[in-house]
């Protein structure tokens, strides 16, 4: 047989996530091929050439009620006609329909149902808008029990004691079966999406599903046979082996439940969309649900809290998060921004155009943006143009929380200094990086990342063997995915480095790290040109990286106590430039809401020397680069069009230690605002913003020729130019 009963691992562990004993040596790397398997085998479904037009134009409103709502607003013909036009009029380019939201509990509604969606989607058809409809099909409670007393087996059940809980399988296949037949009913109805909530493992208590398809699905992909009895060793514990596994199966079978049920819809309609969203999307995982592996089939999104205008940082970082995982599958990226005030309706459009996400806006306020003539232009979709990129090592958001929050922070941290700082960059998925990928960039940075799979370990060492940079940030690479050690694969140990040495111990409680430190460090003479000489970085975590003796180095900064603060470190024809703290970490701003104390985010002096390190590992060679105070920026490409898109956040002054509470934007005046290109473009670019008459043009400017024969070109944007918003329009040559 091929099935491997892991038993001894459970009485092997010493500490959580090390396996003790080598006799279990083969049952690890048994869990750790499943794994890759498991990692390669999620779905991917293209859409149509058409369908991504939609997508990339996407601007989404609501129809009527909230999910509480009955579905009986505008239900009729004559005022769901009005409604559709009223919408159309405002710019949007979908609605979404909302109410009986947990729809197994009305199966005597069924028909009634499709008839009110009917209304609906005859009227929005007329206008071109389509239709999308929100619901749940998995949570039931007393009203469905008539329909579950013939189908008891679809319930799930507790991995411990194998009891049911209120939350359907969706590995049962009679239960799939029933949900793509209530959805084609819709479809038939006239539906063109669906929304679809709950489809994961019921988590309250983590502990789900233990059925019986569950458990021999699991047994058949991946050769390891679950514990059939009540084993806390491994249930619920983030840093064992087999939990990883047991986890990373489930978000494949939801990734595949939800490939089936496009597929099937497909066969009626070859047009229709599946929406899937996370209101957590760069954060530890405490749950079997990422976007990550929904992004080959669904139209991934996410919804944040209202607290869009003093949490930009943090959205800007997010979204630029979760667009890298939407186009790994082909797709754009949507968001959910729930604003206060007209005023934030306002920011939250324009602040979507620099992450090149969808929109779902409620409120007529947005109108006004979407009536802007140069609207369409000013979110048009693109690539991201950068010479450094983020690489994302989604599995270092497992197991233990405290390195999974490190991890999180440092790395959205080094997103929004990016942004604040001018520094144009892409991000990258690590599960699927390769090292040619990598090679179109000059740099990458590789934030804190305990957990590490073995081939991105070899994908960063080859590209900096070839002649890339990369910035390696506090501990790397020490475990494989699974918590295990990863001895001779360890990517620190490539870097010539025996062991890293964290000072002090991560703490997480509470969204908030505990015993972090201020870190003074000093500038070696000649480094890093554009950074402050003496810098001291804010509550961050420190580490000690021991060398090998036969490793040759640089010295890029000290900490006040003469240890190595950076390091350059030549291997082949790159190097690996390490970071000794936790700078990302230091500087980041955290999911917010309105009762969230006011931290000291984005520290200048350290977001100067995040630039300051970008700049120093791409040879100042950069593309693009924004230099201003007060804007976040980024950079697309489509054709031979290059966009800079930039938001006025200079209005966000709250003290630390204030409550953040509703903020309304303010824009006070910025600029001037260089642009430094070393693309090939013309003499003139175009400054577009609503806050001018006309659009402006702007010459572009050689530095210094004699100094530097390949010096970049600049635009200047002048002092009060723009207010909230604005984009310049570069035209390749």
């Amino acid at each position: 047989s091929n099935i491997v009963i892991i038993v001894a691992v459970l009485a092997a562990i010493s500490s959580p996530g090390t396996i003790a004993n080598a006799k279990v040596e083969d049952e690890v790397a048994t869990m750790r091929d499943a794994l890759n398997r498991l990692g390669n085998e999620f779905p991917t479904i293209r859409d149509p050439a058409h369908v991504l037009r939609r997508l990339e134009a996407f601007q989404m409103t609501h129809w009527g009620a909230s999910s509480s709502g009955n579905l009986q607003e505008y239900r009729t013909p004559d005022s769901a006609a009005a409604r559709a036009a009223q919408i159309k009029q405002s710019g949007a380019t979908t609605v979404i329909t909302n109410g009986l939201q947990n729809r197994f509990n009305y199966p005597h509604l069924a028909d009634d149902i499709a008839e009110r969606q009917r209304v609906v989607a005859e009227a929005c058809h007329q206008e071109d808008l389509q239709v999308i409809d929100h619901l749940d099909l998995t949570i039931f409670w007393q009203s469905s029990y008539t329909t579950l007393f013939d189908h008891s087996d679809w319930a799930m059940r507790n991995l411990r004691d194998g009891t049911p809980i209120r939350w359907l399988c969706m590995n049962h296949p009679e239960y799939r079966e029933f949900y793509v037949q209530y959805l084609q009913k819709l479809m038939r109805a006239g539906i063109d999406g669906f929304m679809l909530d709950e489809i994961s493992f019921h988590d309250q208590q983590r502990a789900y599903c233990g059925c019986v398809h569950c458990r021999t699905g699991f047994e058949r992909d991946t050769g390891v046979r679950f514990p059939e009895y009540r084993d806390d060793d491994v249930i619920n514990n983030l840093d064992h082996p087999m939990w990883r596994l047991w986890w990373s199966w489930q978000r494949r079978s939801i990734a595949q439940f939800k490939a089936m049920l496009l597929e099937r819809l497909r066969a009626i309609n070859p047009d229709v969309i599946i929406l899937a969203y996370s209101t957590a999307i760069y954060r530890p995982n405490v749950r079997a649900v990422d976007m990550l592996e929904q992004a080959g089939v669904c139209f991934i999104g996410t919804e944040g809290t209202n607290t869009v205008y003093p949490g930009y940082a943090n959205f800007y970082s997010q979204h630029r998060i979760l667009s890298a995982f939407a186009r790994r599958g082909g797709r754009p990226s949507w968001a959910l921004y729930s604003a206060n005030n007209a005023p934030e309706n306002r920011f939250a459009a324009f602040h979507s155009a620099l992450t090149n996400s969808g929109l779902w806006l409620s409120g007529d306020a947005v109108a006004q943006v979407y009536r802007w003539p140069h609207w369409r232009e000013a979110r048009a979709w693109g690539q991201p143009v950068g010479d450094i990129a983020v690489v994302l090592v989604t599995s270092s958001r497992d197991g233990n929380v405290a390195n999974a929050a490190a991890h999180c922070a440092e790395t959205i941290g080094w997103c929004q200094a990016f942004g604040v700082g001018g520094v144009q960059f892409d991000i990258v998925t690590g599960r699927h990086t390769s090292a040619d990928e990598l090679t179109r960039f000059k740099a990458v940075v590789v934030p804190h990342a305990p957990s590490m799979p073995f081939a991105l370990a070899e994908a960063i060492d080859h590209y900096v063997r070839g002649g890339g940079v990369a910035v390696i940030t506090g501990n790397v690479g020490h475990q494989d995915p699974l918590g295990q050690p990863a001895n001779g694969h360890s990517i620190i140990q490539r870097m010539g480095i025996d062991q890293i040495e964290t000072i002090g111990a991560i703490a997480y409680r509470r969204e908030a790290f505990e015993g972090v430190a201020a870190c003074k460090l000093s500038v070696a003479d000649g480094a890093l040109p554009a950074a402050p000489r003496r810098i001291t970085v804010p509550g961050t975590y420190r580490f000690d990286a021991h060398l090998n003796a036969q490793t040759p180095h640089g010295v890029l900064a000290q900490f006040e106590n003469g240890e190595p603060a950076m390091l350059s470190i030549p291997h082949g024809r790159g190097r690996y430039v390490y970071l000794a703290c936790l700078a990302g970490l230091a500087v980041h701003q955290p999911r917010m809401h309105k009762s969230t104390v006011w931290g000291h985010y984005l520290d200048v002096d350290t977001v100067a020397l995040i630039k300051a390190v970008a700049r120093h590992a791409t040879g100042d060679r950069d593309r693009v680069v924004v230099e201003g105070d007060g804007v976040l920026s980024a950079t697309y490409q489509s054709g031979n069009r290059v966009w800079v898109r930039m938001v006025n956040v200079s209005g966000v002054e709250l003290q630390e230690g204030e409550r953040v509470g509703t903020l309304t934007p303010s824009f006070p005046p910025v600029g001037p605002i260089r642009i430094r290109m070393r693309m090939s473009v013309g003499d003139r670019a175009t400054l577009f913003s609503p806050d001018l008459d006309e659009p402006m043009v702007l010459e572009l400017v050689q530095e210094d020729r004699e100094a530097a024969p390949e010096s970049a070109r600049t635009v200047t944007i002048p002092h009060g130019a723009f207010t909230q918003f604005a984009f310049v329009r570069f035209e390749l040559q």
